[in-house]
């Protein structure tokens, strides 16, 4: 369900996302987050149906296809939208499994990560790590709604 309205799928059926996550929820279905460059915003796809590693991209239940750009990461306006998502739709619990789909697009898209690549990762893994252990989250990939916004909105000081 949306909580603002998205352009139809018929004016804009492909979707380019930076800075993209993928979660899975309890019931077992999954969504595209991150930064979408063709509206300038942060997005939070319908479950996905299919995924296309080869290609790097998604079909979801709207029928739009995502397409994935570069490697996942964490965008603050894409944050912000999965927090709001999670509150109207009563999610209160999402697994962040963005390292198994690029995994499974690194094996079998071929994809080789150029240089810049890995030192972006290698600077996201390490901002996920500082993150992780400032909340108390240790070596868990499980993010809680409270959790994800505490991260958008420090503590009053």
């Amino acid at each position: 369900m949306p909580f603002w309205e998205t352009t139809a799928v018929h004016r804009v059926p492909r979707i380019r996302l930076e800075a993209w996550c993928v979660f899975e929820l309890d019931d077992g279905t999954r969504h595209f987050v991150g930064y979408n460059v063709t509206e300038r915003e942060g997005r939070v796809s319908s479950a996905i149906k299919q995924l296309d590693a080869a290609k790097r991209e998604g079909l979801t239940r709207s029928r739009r296809v995502y397409e994935l750009i570069g490697r996942p990461g964490d965008n603050a306006d894409a944050m912000h939208t999965w927090s709001a998502w999670c509150f109207v739709n009563r999610v209160f619990d999402a697994r962040d499994v963005s390292d198994k789909v690029w995994a499974e697009m690194r094996t079998r898209g071929g994809h080789r990560a150029s240089k810049r690549e890995e030192e972006g990762a290698q600077c996201i893994g390490k901002a996920k790590r500082r993150l992780r252990y400032g909340l108390g989250l240790r070596g868990r990939k499980k993010r809680s709604l409270g959790a994800m916004t505490r991260t958008l909105v420090p503590p009053a000081a």
